[in-house]
């Protein structure tokens, strides 16, 4: 319905918005290989379980470089409601362009992550051991 559609545009803006890091060819590429191994039966759509499996290997693969920060991803709940607000045709299933904007909006929380645990370990850990505690 217009609601759905409504969600979906949505959630292109905020995939627009999102961080330098996640409009780069790499997690271009890091999402579309995620996919592509989510896509069992390669139809080019994947369901909700896929969705989910395809989130957890991109959080995976992310936690190599940003470290725990991107160890937490969001729960199944959270995933399948993007599921439904992309899904616009109500076929079940999401191609690999609303897949990326998914997982940039599921990611979208890494980067403010990331900047708070290394302020903490710059710079209260330091101060922290100065003061003896």
């Amino acid at each position: 319905g217009k609601s759905k559609h409504k969600s979906l545009i949505d959630l292109r803006e905020q995939g627009n918005a999102a961080p330098f890091w996640m409009r780069t060819r790499a997690f271009r590429k890091l999402c579309k290989w995620s996919f592509d191994i989510c896509d069992r039966d390669n139809t080019g759509e994947i369901d909700k379980t896929e969705l989910y499996a395809g989130l957890l290997l991109v959080h995976i693969n992310l936690a190599k470089y940003a470290g725990p920060a991107a160890c937490y991803p969001p729960d199944r709940a959270v995933v399948e409601k993007l599921f439904d607000a992309s899904d616009d045709n109500s076929s079940g299933g999401i191609d690999v362009e609303e897949f990326r904007v998914i997982m940039v909006v599921l990611c979208s929380q890494i980067t403010f992550r990331i900047i708070a645990y290394y302020f903490f370990l710059i710079f209260i850990v330091p101060y922290l051991v100065s003061v003896g505690i």
